[in-house]
């Protein structure tokens, strides 16, 4: 690598068993950018009136269940499995609510957030994963709007899942 850098190569991504340098030999060559973000979901889940939330070691207050997607894992199979892990709950995927872009996501990198909404198989929680969560719970969704001390993006997308429950994309 250091002999290739000094011969004007450049890092261009890495993966778990390769790295890829490059090297321009047109001036100002047009190369797209590696992936550059995270992508992450959060699953609006109902049941008899009440969401489904999460509380985690890692910030303050509830929030959806949702995780990062696996590589080769389809965002469906990803809300299904996050969901479980975190509560015990079991969904099916009903539809993408909303897509969000943050710039300044974990590692580093952007984030892509697809907030999905699923219906109930079975609302018996019990959570799965007790080293990254300390609390999955039923509550009623207007408590969550007002906790200041749910994430503001959360709140919007609950509040429109509200008001669109029609609405399946």
């Amino acid at each position: 690598i250091p002999i290739l850098t000094k011969l004007d190569f450049e890092f261009h991504h890495c993966h778990e068993r390769t790295l890829t340098l490059l090297k321009k030999v047109v001036p100002r060559a047009v190369v797209p950018t590696a992936k550059n973000f995270v992508v992450g979901l959060g699953a609006i889940v109902f049941n008899e009136g009440q969401l489904l939330v999460v509380k985690d070691r890692f910030s303050k207050g509830y929030k959806l269940p949702g995780g990062h997607i696996d590589k080769n894992e389809s965002f469906k199979d990803a809300l299904k499995r996050e969901v479980y892990e975190e509560t015990g709950v079991e969904v099916a995927f009903e539809s993408i609510l909303n897509i969000g872009h943050f710039r300044n996501g974990q590692f580093g990198a952007a984030s892509l957030y697809i907030v999905c909404t699923a219906s109930v198989l079975t609302a018996h929680i019990q959570i799965n994963d007790p080293d990254e969560i300390i609390e999955a719970r039923w509550i009623d969704p207007e408590a969550f709007l007002q906790s200041a001390d749910a994430n503001k993006y959360n709140k919007s997308v609950v509040k429109a899942a509200l008001s669109n429950k029609e609405l399946k994309l």
